[in-house]
């Protein structure tokens, strides 16, 4: 398959935002993430959980609960605010404030129409959002302290909410109060928080306090049914399944614990609530647990989504870790490499040697080691959407949510330490559609192509110290998700919101063709160097080579594509970035966040059960597959001239490194 030099880049502090909620939409298969930076994340868990979108947050905003009610997303936070944020877009479509403090927690009524909210004056605020609306109702009495959970019950005629040291029960028609349940201390003048509430439709309600405590309480009379004391921590989060016969709470103490409804010999009247199975998977604090149809997904301090699936008799368990696009580019020509962060910009110049080595994994002397040439604050500490640089390295631009900017960058090496130097090119902005999602330079770096989520693309051209919007292209009524710039610079692929890929001609306003639809959403896409082949990576992993100028599958991909190994589809980590080899024209490099794969095309493909990916599996010359795993968490891997090779990796050492401290717990032994 050929060796590599490698540019080993570890100096990217990338460091994912911690998890606060999460919110599953059963009829459209959304699971709906946000993180601690008030950012927003869509995943499709059936589509081999793929992210879909991202909201990006903003420095004001906060989000502590987040609610679906079919197709429409609510958010409420600190701020005190309801938003409804619009998925086309991804901007705030409507926001209301409740006129009670901040926010803490948000449920929804059964029939969808109303929004509850509990808030840091002790209210219950009712919002009405029914008929597309989001508007104030009314506020219900006030309580002694903050209200930090809620629930409201199927028959709409209850809502439970927990504070400090007491549940209460509020009735809807009359606002006011009407039952009130108090919980014991853990020690004398110590508050008993209730952090997290649950309600069934037999008005039992399930409760996790800063005790440590689940709770199960009859409801009607107000009494308590059982305790478990089943974390040695706050009980932060909990969540029951949609038959009311199963809990799993968590927190602090990140165990996640299972409760069942079970009935036993005697029959009817003896059922009741068992502790039935402990998890230990989290490392740090758990925020929040949510049911899905086939698993159970856990998150919080620890960055990853974690889910858990019962098989028989035995829990399998796997983490779903995320590393954002587009947030690594390269200037091939100058051998710069651009590294955003939420609101800055690094520019590093990579190091070079002139030795090369006969022994694998032999690290180099290098003549010259990286230097970081520039850090761009953006303005206002406003988060960057997303972000370019040319080829040459002349040129760099980054896209806010109302602003497109644009530099132009020089360095001169003669001098041992390279001088720098940075000019603002003035963007005349009345064309310019906002917020900008994707941005791609084309090859000679005199124009830049953008597009929103919303569906517009905009060709900007760049005259020395002047940029302008030279032509605005076709709305695409579904939005755009995806992006990518043919080498010839005369076409983009685009994929739009339905998972329409479509090859757009940027200099005749055309468009080329669209693909051929597949079952699943692309993940990926990137034309070849001489820009005559578009490839196309999956959710499922199947990959498709498609011919632009023929417009149809290339030979290549009709005769192997659906001729892979079984094991590669089953792979957990997919594909997530294509490269190519600049040496040898067959050979296909895609990238995972844990490995890299060379496909050599001239190759015929292993037979479907062969295992290619096995540890005492050894690749051949004339094998098609070739993968290497010496790197961990990749972030970015791109072929560059001769025998050079960028790889971009961010160790899972690393990120945990920079987490909070985890529950102190005292061990046999220690």
């Amino acid at each position: 398959m050929g060796e590599f030099r490698v540019h080993h880049v570890r100096f990217f502090e990338y460091q994912p935002k911690p998890i606060h909620c999460l919110a599953y939409e059963k009829k459209n298969k959304q699971l709906a993430v946000s993180r601690s930076d008030g950012s927003i994340e869509i995943w499709l868990p059936e589509s081999d959980w793929l992210q879909e979108k991202v909201i990006s947050g903003r420095s004001e905003q906060s989000v502590e609960a987040i609610v679906w009610q079919g197709k429409r997303l609510f958010t409420a936070g600190l701020g005190g605010d309801v938003t409804e944020h619009n998925l086309l877009t991804l901007k705030p479509k409507n926001s209301e404030p409740c006129n009670a403090g901040a926010i803490w927690c948000l449920t929804k009524n059964f029939t969808g129409t109303r929004l509850a909210a509990g808030t840091e004056d002790g209210c219950v605020v009712l919002f009405d959002i029914e008929m597309g609306q989001l508007k104030y109702l009314q506020s219900f009495g006030k309580q002694e302290g903050r209200i930090l959970s809620i629930a409201w019950h199927t028959q709409e005629g209850v809502i439970v909410t927990g504070g400090v040291d007491n549940i209460r029960l509020w009735s809807v028609k009359s606002g006011q109060a009407i039952q009130r349940l108090t919980l014991g201390h853990q020690q004398e003048n110590q508050e008993t928080i209730v952090w997290c509430l649950a309600i069934t439709s037999n008005m039992t309600i399930i409760s996790g306090d800063s005790r440590g405590k689940t709770c199960f309480w009859n409801g009607r009379q107000g009494t308590l049914i059982k305790t478990f004391s089943s974390h040695k921590a706050d009980v932060l989060t909990l969540s029951i399944n949609e038959e009311e016969d199963c809990v799993f709470s968590s927190g602090v103490d990140p165990l996640l614990v299972g409760f069942e409804f079970v009935t036993t010999k005697s029959g009817v009247g003896n059922q009741h609530w068992v502790q039935s199975t402990t998890q230990n998977i989290h490392k740090h604090d758990v925020r929040a647990v949510c049911f899905l149809p086939n698993c159970i997904v856990s998150a919080g301090i620890g960055t990853n989504l974690c889910l858990t699936q019962r098989r028989r008799d035995e829990t399998i368990s796997k983490r779903i870790a995320h590393i954002p696009q587009n947030i690594v580019h390269v200037a091939k020509e100058k051998k710069m490499v651009m590294l955003r962060y939420t609101d800055y910009l690094e520019v590093w110049k990579l190091g070079h040697t002139n030795f090369t080595s006969e022994k694998d994994g032999e690290i180099l002397p290098l003549r010259s080691n990286p230097v970081k040439l520039l850090q761009l604050k953006c303005k206002g500490q406003a988060a960057i959407l997303c972000c370019g640089i040319s080829n040459s390295g002349d040129h760099i631009a980054y896209c806010d949510e109302h602003n497109l900017r644009i530099y132009q960058l020089s360095v001169d090496e003669e001098d041992y330490t390279p001088k720098v130097g940075l000019s603002k090119i003035t963007m005349a902005s009345e064309d310019l559609r906002v917020p900008i999602h994707h941005l791609e330079f084309t090859p000679d770096g005199r124009f830049i192509v953008t597009a929103t989520a919303s569906g517009y693309l905009q060709l900007t051209e760049i005259n020395e110290d002047r940029a302008h919007v030279s032509n605005t292209f076709n709305v695409f009524a579904d939005g755009i998700t995806m992006l990518t710039m043919s080498p010839t610079g005369n076409c983009v692929a685009i994929v739009s919101g339905d998972y329409t890929i479509s090859i757009l001609n940027i200099t005749n306003n055309t468009i080329e063709c669209n693909l051929p639809k597949y079952d699943h959403p692309p993940r990926t896409l990137r034309f070849s160097p001489s820009g005559e082949d578009l490839v196309i990576a999956y959710s499922n992993n199947m990959i498709f080579e498609f011919d632009v100028d023929k417009k149809e599958y290339t030979t290549w991909s009709r005769r192997e594509s659906r001729r892979f190994p079984n094991q590669w589809f089953k792979r957990q980590n997919k594909v997530c970035r294509i490269t190519f080899d600049p040496r040898n024209d067959d050979h296909l490099v895609l990238q995972d966040n844990m490995a890299f794969v060379i496909v050599d095309k001239s190759k015929t493909m292993p037979e479907k059960k062969k295992r290619i990916f096995d540890k005492w599996y050894k690749p051949k010359k004339e094998d098609a597959f070739h993968q290497c795993k010496k790197y961990n968490f990749l972030m970015y891997v791109e072929l560059l001239e001769d025998d050079w090779m960028l790889i971009v990796e961010r160790t899972p050492l690393a990120i945990l490194n920079n987490l909070p401290a985890t529950l102190k717990q005292k061990k046999f032994g220690t």
